[in-house]
């Protein structure tokens, strides 16, 4: 009987310390390319609130002063108003009036939408005419 405790004890020893051999190192900074979706790294909510993702957009400036910018798009029901956030970063060219076309490039920012660039743009309507002439 004791015989067999003992060759119970080393056979299962010697299948588990080839298991451990099969583990993979843990190497900081590297990533095991069959592992999970559930074991692999998630990114860190900085990184995502980090992201620099811009965005452009054109319409009819309705109101500009020096700390916002107010556009419409569209036309009928589907006509829309978009609020920007001005600051002293935020580059501006050309003229930039009630009634003209721009275009802007912005990120979000939290939960306002920051204008980063301000410039004037044809309209849509006005560049086809000239295209076809």
């Amino acid at each position: 009987m004791r015989k067999m405790q003992t060759a119970a004890i080393v056979l299962g020893a010697m299948l588990a310390v080839p298991m451990t051999g099969l583990a993979a190192p843990a190497v900081p900074g590297q990533t095991n390319a069959t592992a999970p979706k559930s074991l692999k790294p998630a990114k860190s909510a900085s990184a995502k609130a980090t992201s620099t993702a811009t965005h452009s957009i054109r319409g009819v400036v309705k109101s500009v002063d020096s700390n916002s910018l107010v556009i419409e798009r569209g036309a009928g029901k589907k006509k829309k108003e978009m609020t920007f956030a001005l600051d002293g970063t935020t580059r501006r060219t050309g003229d930039i009036n009630v009634g003209s076309t721009v275009a802007v490039h912005y990120k979000n920012d939290a939960s306002k939408l920051m204008a980063l660039d301000i410039q004037p743009a044809k309209a849509k309507g006005a560049a086809r005419k000239a295209a076809a002439h």
